[in-house]
């Protein structure tokens, strides 16, 4: 995936559109996180449910893009610390997922998008649901850019590289030194 078929899920030119995308997710929105079932002793506990949960709890999520992360927690986050990862799950983003979600709102939500996103993670899988469909392909856009892209994490400005000095081949001669006054006394026995 390039920056062209990302702008084509976010809009505008490709890089304001990620860029854009990255911005407004790194400050983070509350999202519903669906629930995973523990696994007692390595076995699930099912009582007669299938294994995905339906249950969704309302969290507070927002990316790391440098690390390639994303984070969430039960609390919206009030410092650079926590914004940081110090408080809430982080985990690293390896593969994202639009998914058709068509569970009921949880009890007492306001209405939800009928898509989820769904984040692989070396650790296990995540499925978030936004409150919209344009805050959903925000959030999707800033997760494939981050998923799939080898590029850094694209800056507003970047930087031209530094022109590199060539130094000639030859020994470059050494500068005189001045001779202190203690060199000029002849010392005599």
């Amino acid at each position: 995936m390039n920056l062209t078929d990302l702008n084509s899920i976010g809009g505008g030119s490709p890089t304001t559109g990620v860029v854009d995308a990255i911005a407004q997710t790194m400050v983070g929105e509350w999202m519903f996180k669906y629930v995973r079932r523990r696994k007692s002793f390595g076995v699930p506990e099912t009582n007669g449910k299938d294994d995905n949960s339906n249950d969704r709890h309302k969290r507070w999520v927002w990316l790391a893009p440098y690390e390639r992360a994303i984070l969430w927690s039960s609390k919206q986050p009030n410092s650079g610390s926590a914004l940081m990862g110090k408080a809430g799950r982080k985990l690293t983003i390896q593969s994202v997922l639009d998914v058709k979600d068509d569970n009921p709102t949880p009890k007492g939500g306001a209405t939800l998008f009928n898509r989820s996103i769904l984040i692989l993670t070396p650790q296990r899988a995540l499925k978030f649901t936004a409150v919209s469909a344009d805050r959903h392909y925000i959030w999707l856009t800033a997760l494939s850019f981050l998923a799939h892209s080898q590029q850094a994490v694209p800056e507003i400005i970047t930087a031209p590289p530094p022109p590199k000095t060539v130094l000639p081949d030859f020994e470059m001669p050494q500068p005189k030194r001045k001779t202190g006054i203690r060199d000029s006394i002849r010392l005599t026995k």
